[in-house]
């Protein structure tokens, strides 16, 4: 924790308490290693970019998040707080283990819970949701339903796989029965709720949830990779923080539920967040969001300075700042500065810098505030762990796949995608096992990915495994790509809308789809009738909420990890106008048109839409790749003519690539995406 900053005013009306768990005193809960860092990155965003003064944050970590602790923090902070104000925006943030408790009157059986730092000790058991919901009930009546909950946690309570593939937020059911008194002076006047598919929310519920997972699955803890450091938070969080970070003002739940659920369910194909509640509830009741925040010094040393912000807000090595005296509050008339900073270091939560030119770094003041001037884009590098079974030949084949990385490039350096860990049994975002002969590809989950080519002799080719990897990496690249310049006029103001094609005697239009094919978590599900082709046909509204005039560039993202540029398939097309104006992708031209299919043998698939906005024609052709096991297009490229086109470079070619915030008449851009699952249609028979 940092030193208490300055006494000064704030306006802001936002309360919080963060919860994060890696540790358990019962030694049979596995320790977590992302959770601390979800709440110190979330304090860190709450800080720095909306204005929350430190005394409305409360934190509880570790030895700390005991169950009587928790709950009375609850009640003293939230409930009881007399300096919490009627409508005030209230945060509730866990990241920690979720599980399972028996209760006979659940139609399953089972409630689902919290996991405190003591549980499961003699006699203390876990929170269980009933517990959550009265506490919550309690807090809207006494301060209003602007709460919002996050919990960076499974509920399934189902055992984890292999260890040494993944890590999630989940343990073993605690199969005692709990006493029947357990939290009944806090339950006893809250009302009976069902669930959602969340397994936490219910119908008519005072607060929006924002859950890791479905009751059923489990929420992951995911990998950064940093110039050597490994970094770990929940998926959930990260990506929420990402999203957060690139909001319009205004921005409702469901905005930002749309990209968070994408690329969580990209990463993992088997979490899929959840929103329940009123998602049509702008976040944070609309709180002004600084779109450029700034970024706090909180030490000031011989040779180089510590910033409060770290990986997951946006900072990599060699991003710059400009840094301004501490009482600078807003972006209106900033005073000079006293200096560029230069980061030379990021951990995920906080970053060293050093003084690149300006005042000496002894007289820059602590608390200080810093405005990025130059920003860093790199290249999407993912760790591997090569493991072989036993067996001498297995072990051949994977001595040659290492070499393979090595040495993937024709001037002998290695693959500018893919980092091999030395110690097979790390945890790694990809993993290759070799069994009799054959490879398979599994993600940080443990889930297989892919099953490649059996490699059958001595002097077997494993380059279709390189290029499988590469193209996998290539892919969640382009997934995760967001636009990090804070002063982008795009952010949060382009929107998609699928819609079905519908041939008439007379004209075809566009149709809203039925409620019938919104999931409960809000991804858009379409059916497949394979007897009637003419049904399956979509297209997609793009609109332009920006003051700018956009370009719109569609790709779909296939659960083969190919990827298609959809649109535009003939040259650029005309661009589409500001304040409202509209696209229908695939409405006038046939080739154009989306039609959805499963692979041979699949029953349901899920693909992403992905738009790219840009304010310039730009041509996005060369980021199509094949489907798996076919050897990706040439990355090669004529010299590029705009700073966008750089900058995609780094997406292709794994290179780095710096460039000023300050440059005049800056290229504009934005990434948003659609999840589109797509299941079979089976004719019902009596």
């Amino acid at each position: 924790m940092t030193a208490q900053q300055p006494n000064i005013k704030s306006d802001s009306n936002i309360w919080a308490l963060l919860i994060g768990i890696d540790e358990y005193q019962y030694p049979e809960i596995k320790k977590l290693s992302g959770c601390v860092n979800d709440v110190e990155a979330i304090r860190i965003y709450l800080i720095n970019q909306l204005g929350v003064p430190e005394k409305q944050i409360r934190i509880l970590t570790n030895q700390e998040a005991t169950r009587a602790n928790i709950l009375q923090t609850f009640q003293e902070f939230l409930i009881d707080n007399s300096d919490i104000q009627p409508q005030s925006q209230i945060f509730f943030h866990y990241s920690g283990h979720g599980s399972q408790m028996p209760n006979p009157e659940e139609p399953d059986g089972q409630n689902e819970t919290l996991v405190p730092h003591d549980s499961r000790r003699d006699g203390i058991y876990d929170i269980p949701d009933k517990t959550i919901a009265a506490l919550l009930h309690e807090l809207a009546l006494r301060k209003g339903n602007n709460i919002t909950v996050i919990l960076d946690s499974c509920h399934s309570g189902t055992a984890t796989r292999d260890p040494n593939l993944a890590q999630t937020r989940s343990v073993a059911p605690d199969n005692r029965i709990p006493p029947s008194n357990l939290d009944i002076d806090i339950i006893a006047e809250a009302p009976r709720r069902g669930t959602n598919a969340s397994g936490w929310a219910s119908e008519g519920i005072t607060h929006v949830l924002l859950a890791g997972c479905r009751d059923r699955e489990e929420a992951n803890e995911h990998f950064i990779y940093e110039h050597g450091k490994k970094l770990k938070h929940g998926a959930l969080t990260y990506f929420t923080l990402q999203t957060l970070r690139q909001m319009a003002p205004n921005s409702t739940y469901t905005d930002i539920y749309e990209q968070i659920s994408v690329k969580v369910n990209s990463e993992y194909p088997s979490q899929m967040p959840q929103c329940e509640g009123d998602r049509n509830r702008v976040v944070f009741g609309g709180v002004r969001v600084e779109r450029d925040p700034f970024i706090i010094v909180q030490k000031v040393e011989e040779n180089e300075i510590t910033l409060e912000a770290g990986l997951i807000h946006g900072l990599h090595q060699g991003t710059e700042l400009a840094l301004y005296p501490p009482e600078v509050r807003t972006r209106k008339d900033l005073p000079p500065r006293l200096a560029i900073a230069e980061v030379i270091s990021v951990s995920a939560t906080t970053a060293l810098a050093t003084i690149k030119e300006g005042a000496p770094i002894n007289s820059i003041p602590v608390f200080a505030r810093g405005l990025i001037s130059k920003q860093i884009y790199a290249g999407l590098r993912q760790t591997v762990a090569l493991e072989a079974c036993s067996g001498e030949e297995n072990q051949k084949v994977i001595e040659r796949l290492r070499q393979a990385i090595q040495q993937a490039n024709s001037n002998g350096e290695p693959s500018p995608y893919l980092k091999v860990l030395e110690n097979p049994n790390q945890v790694a975002e990809l993993r290759v096992k070799v069994d009799n002969g054959k490879l398979s590809i599994f993600n940080s989950a443990g889930e297989q990915l892919v099953v490649a080519e059996g490699i059958k002799d001595e002097g077997g080719d494993v380059m279709p495994v390189l290029h499988t990897l590469e193209s996998i990496v290539r892919y969640r690249t382009l997934k995760n790509l967001v636009n990090e310049e804070p002063e982008s006029e795009l952010a949060g103001k382009v929107k998609l809308r699928l819609l079905h094609y519908v041939t008439g005697s007379d004209s075809s239009q566009a149709q809203e789809l039925s409620t019938g094919t919104i999931g409960t978590g809000g991804e858009t599900t379409l059916t497949l009738d394979p007897e009637h082709d003419e049904l399956n046909t979509y297209i997609l509204e793009v609109i332009n909420e920006s003051l700018r005039p956009i370009y719109a560039h569609l790709l779909i993202l296939n659960p083969d990890y190919s990827i298609k540029l959809q649109y535009p398939q003939l040259g650029q097309k005309d661009a589409i106008n500001p304040n409202g104006g509209k696209l229908s992708i695939g409405l006038d031209n046939r080739k154009e048109r989306l039609r959805f299919s499963l692979p041979v043998g699949w029953d349901s698939c899920r693909d992403y839409l992905m738009l790219i906005a840009t304010t310039n024609p730009t041509d996005f052709k060369c980021l199509e790749q094949k489907g798996l096991n076919v050897q990706p297009p040439q990355t090669t490229r004529a010299a590029s003519s705009s700073r966008l086109e750089r900058l995609f470079d780094c997406v292709l070619s794994g290179k780095r690539f710096a460039d000023s915030a300050q440059t005049e008449d800056l290229e504009d851009w934005v990434t948003t995406s659609l999840s589109v699952t797509v299941v079979r249609h089976f004719q019902t028979t009596t």
